[in-house]
């Protein structure tokens, strides 16, 4: 499932990724007090290549500590460098093209409804869009094993939103709860920090679970605000990465503000799009899984997942592929489909588009207002009629 690229949208992401590169590049020669006197360059199918021209000589010890800062500076596994003459020279092999590149599928799929998300294609080359607006399906929830491409469903579906909807109609919240394993800590923030960039997040990406308590304990209310006072925009989204730490270490308080939201948010445009690697009833209740009437089901052991799936399927789950593969279940029914993907060079030409300043939020007085240490939420832009109101 690959979808035919347009020449020229490609051509135009190849320079903008070449740019973005010399400048990381660029700014790891600085580092180490190498002043450039200029770059050229060019790219093919498989490298990006920069010719820097420098007027220094550098030992071969100065030269390995350049290039692994540079390796760092890319977010990539390797370089290929070497000294000619006055002039550096790279060579960056490209990353491996991925199979469905979101901002060709957002160009493939055209004007979408609002506050839908394009997840991926479906095997018959259709693209597989989600609403979050329709009162079928307020919620969604990605499951699957490690590598299974859950994070990056999430960080789809937020760049996704926002790159269809206006600040005023979609806002957005997302949680990266910490996890007791450094490197895989690290990872998962590592794809989630890029994200603290796009207009729409209400705070930054939270990760810290007493301020997550309070981050719950805030949309719980806010809930009940929207009931009482017949709110329904600008829609929040909750995006939550690995559900089940958070109910872990958050415990009853955390799970009765998911399952309120689960319950009643979708009524007041407040909707939920988690991830977890745990289907146990301690991870996910009865109650809060009934709540999630659509669920992405990546790479998993076939006896994991029956609470998920509660119907017979010809789909082998431990079969799946991982990084993306994904099988969808709703109402019975169950497709595969390909997930797309959001790299951080297409996030950051995103950025490039939509970015602005954000909504100044106004808020209630301060004794009454939710703070976290990343920013403060006190209040919500209501779209329809331009007023500004506070969590009760």
């Amino acid at each position: 499932m690959v979808i035919n690229q347009d020449k020229s949208g490609s051509q135009t992401r190849d320079q903008y990724h070449w740019q973005l590169q010399s400048e990381q590049i660029s700014q790891a020669l600085r580092n180490h007090g190498l002043q450039t006197d200029g770059m050229s360059g060019s790219y093919d199918a498989r490298s990006f290549k920069f010719d820097i021209r420098s007027q220094l000589e550098n030992s071969a010890a100065k030269l390995r500590s350049v290039a692994k800062d540079v390796i760092m500076a890319l977010g990539v596994n390797d370089i290929n460098m070497r000294q000619n003459g006055g002039s550096l020279q790279f060579r960056v092999p490209r990353s491996p093209e991925v199979a469905v590149p979101l901002l060709d599928l957002l160009a493939f799929a055209g004007t979408l409804p609002g506050a839908t998300a394009a997840l991926g294609l479906a095997e018959d080359n259709t693209p597989v869009l989600f609403n979050f607006g329709s009162e079928e399906t307020p919620h969604l929830l990605v499951y699957g094993g490690p590598d299974s491409g859950k994070t990056s469903m999430l960080r789809t579906i937020a760049v996704s939103l926002a790159l269809s909807n206006r600040q005023s109609d979609v806002q957005l919240v997302a949680v990266c709860p910490s996890v007791s394993d450094p490197a895989r800590q690290q990872t998962q923030m590592a794809a989630w920090l890029p994200v603290n960039y796009l207009p729409h997040m209400l705070c930054d990406v939270t990760s810290r679970h007493t301020e997550i308590a309070e981050l719950l304990g805030f949309l719980s209310r806010e809930v009940a605000y929207r009931e009482r006072n017949a709110f329904r925009a600008p829609r929040i989204l909750v995006l939550i990465d690995q559900v089940d730490a958070v109910i872990s270490r958050g415990g009853r308080q955390c799970a009765e503000a998911l399952l309120l939201i689960a319950q009643k948010g979708g009524d007041v445009g407040i909707h939920l799009a988690l991830s977890s690697r745990k289907v146990d009833p301690d991870s996910l209740s009865s109650q809060l899984l009934a709540n999630l009437p659509v669920r992405l089901i990546g790479r998993a052991a076939e006896g994991e997942i029956r609470r998920i799936v509660p119907v017979e399927t010809e789909i082998d789950f431990e079969g799946l592929l991982g990084e993306g593969d994904f099988a969808a279940f709703q109402g019975g029914r169950i497709r595969r489909l390909q997930g797309a993907f959001v790299g951080d060079y297409d996030l950051h030409l995103s950025l490039s588009r939509i970015s602005r300043p954000r909504a100044i939020l106004l808020a209630e007085p301060q004794d009454r207002r939710v703070r976290l240490q990343q920013g403060a939420i006190g209040s919500v832009n209501h779209a329809q009629n331009e007023r500004v109101y506070a969590a009760a």
